[in-house]
């Protein structure tokens, strides 16, 4: 028996045909909505700096990676951008930005001129790059992965603090360091345990190891030291010994004092074991007063590697720690290892 599909029929199939198409026309929609917002740093600004300034200042940005040309419809900053959490910040070579305000909160901050976190508080990142310089005014680094900006080959940034007396609680890990503060009479106090992966430099002021408080720190310097004319690197006066590891050359234009006690004395109030290591040759240069508890010497097994000690001056190399060893701070279990040389 034949059968015919009468119009009415085939007017139901159709319809029935576009329901199904309808439905999956609005599944496809529905995905497609969860993509774009799950991704919208895909959309995300990168703001360039047109020039030197505040950061609220919108003059100072732009869409134009060159920072030649001006380009901001919006009247944007990094801040006021409706996509800033996940916007990208490119400081270029030779400008400087100041920040005055707090909680700046974008995905990206690239460095390669300089800018200044004044005193500021609460800026976060999800990353930090580049090899340019951080100003800060107090224990203000800003949060957030800077891996690239403190690693050696990468970025290699620079983190400068200055200011007035301040004192750093937060322990961290940078490339460059430079203490400039705003005159010599200022003092940046070490309260946490610091990691150098390239350079320290003094250039104003005093760098203080500690305080009052009796609690033990360590600070390593794997590249050169400079401590500058009429600067200081001295230590607190808390009873206790701490540890810095120099791994690179040493020149001391300033001051170095790192024993408080009398010379031969076990400290009691206050003390650094300067360690001087690394499988490389290394140079001590003492054009001001050099004075140190205990110094060792670690580099290797062997005398393959040598440190040089240059004084321009009998009374700018001194060692201050005990002579006959036994019954201070920082005692090993071997004899040689209570004494203020040890090689």
């Amino acid at each position: 028996m034949n059968y015919k599909i009468s119009d009415i029929q085939i007017s139901l199939i159709n319809r029935l045909l576009y329901r199904r198409a309808l439905r999956g026309l609005r599944f496809l929609l529905v995905v497609s909505i969860v993509y774009l917002f799950s991704n919208l740093k895909t959309f995300a600004a990168t703001w360039y700096t047109l020039a030197s300034g505040n950061w609220d200042s919108a003059s100072i940005w732009t869409l134009d990676p060159a920072g030649m040309l001006v380009n901001n419809p919006g009247g944007y900053t990094p801040t006021t951008s409706p996509t800033s959490s996940s916007d990208i910040v490119v400081i270029l070579s030779g400008k400087y930005v100041t920040v005055t305000t707090n909680n700046k909160t974008d995905s990206i901050l690239t460095v390669y001129g300089s800018i200044d976190f004044t005193t500021t508080t609460g800026h976060s990142f999800d990353y930090i790059r580049g090899s340019g310089k951080i100003y800060l005014a107090e224990d203000n680094f800003p949060a957030g992965n800077a891996t690239h900006f403190i690693t050696k080959n990468q970025g290699e940034g620079t983190v400068i603090y200055y200011g007035t007396t301040d004192t750093l609680t937060t322990a961290r890990t940078f490339y460059n360091m430079e203490v400039k503060m705003d005159n010599a009479s200022e003092i940046l106090v070490l309260r946490a345990n610091y990691s150098i992966n390239g350079n320290l430099t003094l250039t104003t002021g005093t760098f203080q190891i500690n305080d009052a408080t009796a609690t033990a720190l360590s600070l390593t310097v794997t590249g050169t030291t400079l401590v500058k004319s009429g600067t200081n690197f001295t230590v607190g006066t808390g009873n206790t010994v701490h540890t810095v590891e120099f791994k690179g050359d040493v020149s001391n234009n300033g001051t170095i004092d790192f024993a408080n006690d009398a010379q031969y004395d076990c400290a009691a109030t206050g003390a650094v074991k300067a360690i001087f290591s690394g499988a490389s040759n290394n140079t001590l240069t003492c054009n001001g007063t050099t004075d140190f508890y205990r110094l060792f010497l670690e580099k290797g097994t062997d005398e393959t590697y040598i440190l040089s000690v240059i004084s321009t001056n009998t009374a700018n190399f001194r060692l201050f720690g005990p002579i006959a060893g036994g019954g201070c701070l920082d005692t090993g279990a071997a004899g040689w290892e209570n004494m203020a040389l040890v090689l």
